[in-house]
């Protein structure tokens, strides 16, 4: 500080300027740390963009097992499905055709009867 002698006691003008030089570096160093900080997150957001990150290999073992396990109960579900339509189109297949083989029994218990009594009654007109 400087005295006047008077009593009066003005501030030091280069510890003064000094405070502000020192106020505006902060300012501008903060202004650069900043600008730096938001460059490096755009940079990385890029590179993470275009390449597959940690979070992303975590992400893909985990949507891999989760497909493996999915895909080991649908082959599970599948066999016993198929399975059973397996079983039930062989009992059908079955049925029909005992069905068909008892139709064609009585087709032919009936078209030996309808012959033998066409004979018949032929045979009864002629004699």
């Amino acid at each position: 500080n400087i005295s006047l002698g008077i009593g009066v006691l003005l501030p030091n003008p280069f510890f003064f300027a000094c405070n502000v030089v020192k106020v505006y570096w902060r300012i501008s160093l903060r202004v650069i740390q900043l600008s730096l900080d938001i460059s490096y997150e755009a940079v990385n957001r890029d590179y993470e963009m275009s390449t597959e990150g940690p979070s992303d290999r975590i992400h893909s073992q985990q949507r891999i097992t989760k497909t493996y396990e999915d895909l080991r109960k649908h082959i599970i579900t599948n066999h016993v499905a198929l399975t059973a339509i397996n079983n039930n189109m062989k009992s059908q297949h079955t049925d029909i055709r005992q069905n068909l083989q008892d139709r064609h029994s009585d087709m032919e218990r009936n078209i030996g009867t309808e012959i033998n009594e066409a004979r018949n009654a032929l045979g009864q007109s002629i004699v």
